[in-house]
């Protein structure tokens, strides 16, 4: 991984009003710590650490991005947002979680979870031969069957002639 340390330059934003602030910052072994480059602008303990543990990103990253917006889930609405290809490289191996590999996993599980529960349907449908039209058709009462039958023939031969040769009515 390199230096535990690496410094970069952001803006933070509380989430409680539209301002942000510049700040400094690096990247420790434990997290995210930074603080406001002016100094008449002091954060309430001087210094925020957003351990790595508790980061997300607005998207997917990619070592291409040339920015990136960051999250703390333990300080809702609060944002730094930072245009540094080399953090946000950093970023992604010290935060696993906003890894490329982890947004696709974060998508492939729940995708996975609803094939297995469709091919355990289709599966249990194929076994236990479950044919849902027999099955709507046993429920219905016997009557109603012969109207919908004769419904769908005269459907089906509505403005056709009909065959009266001796071959046609021997079939």
């Amino acid at each position: 991984m390199g230096s535990d340390r690496q410094l970069f330059e952001g803006r933070y934003s509380d989430g409680q009003s539209a301002r942000a602030i510049t700040v400094h910052g690096e990247m420790r072994a434990d997290g995210l710590v930074f603080w406001p480059a002016d100094e008449s602008a002091p954060f309430q303990d001087g210094r925020i650490t957003w351990p790595y543990a508790t980061l997300t990103t607005a998207d997917n990253l990619r070592s291409t991005d040339a920015d990136v917006l960051v999250h703390d889930v333990s300080s809702p609405g609060a944002s730094l947002y930072v245009t540094d290809r080399t953090f946000i490289r950093s970023l992604t191996h010290r935060a696993q979680q906003t890894s490329p590999r982890a947004w696709l996993w974060r998508f492939t599980k729940p995708a996975l979870a609803i094939l297995a529960v469709l091919s355990g349907l289709v599966g249990a449908v194929y076994l236990f031969d479950f044919s849902p039209a027999r099955a709507l058709a046993s429920q219905m009462p016997q009557a109603m069957r012969e109207r919908m039958a004769t419904s769908l023939l005269q459907g089906l031969t509505k403005n056709r002639k009909r065959c009266t040769t001796p071959a046609g009515d021997a079939a």
